[in-house]
């Protein structure tokens, strides 16, 4: 039998070397940082949309809210008005909106009195202070929008 003397630090080179060529020679397919790139585009470009649409909404949203806020703007709301009567409370006058348009302040008297002749024909009929069954128009120029609320106010 017969040995051979072998260098240890050799022997270990030899063999990282032989494990790197294998690991360089196996086939590992990582995605490409284009193929990557496009779909984060295009991923990006589906939620652009939506994320820009919902901004759009939420400004048109605050500036409809706001446009009475600015001045310039103001609502002329048509409300129906009956007397009620209950014996708890007394009589009270219940307003109910039943339009609201949004105008300009300077358009907001003419758009009440024609608001008012065009609802007068078709809603108003006796006389609030005889009639029991009686309903009238009012229209109010006023800075919120009160369409389909209902207030009481004191008759």
């Amino acid at each position: 039998m017969q040995y051979e003397q072998i260098d240890l630090f050799e022997y270990l080179e030899e063999m990282e070397l032989s494990e790197n060529q294998d690991f360089l020679e196996t086939d590992v397919s990582f995605p490409s940082p284009w193929t990557t790139g496009i779909q984060d585009f295009m991923d990006r470009a589906r939620t652009f949309g939506k994320r820009q649409l919902l901004a759009i909404r939420t400004a048109a949203a605050w500036f409809i809210k706001a446009a009475p806020l600015l001045f310039m703007f103001q609502y002329v709301n048509v409300y129906t008005v009956k007397r009620v009567f209950k014996e708890e409370v007394g009589k009270y006058d219940l307003y109910q909106c039943c339009e609201s348009v949004l105008t300009s302040r300077w358009n907001a008297e003419a758009i009440s009195l024609h608001l008012k002749r065009q609802y007068q024909i078709s809603h108003c009929w006796g006389s609030l202070g005889r009639d029991h069954w009686a309903q009238e128009i009012a229209v109010f120029a006023e800075a919120r929008r009160m369409y389909g609320q209902t207030i009481r106010k004191s008759a």
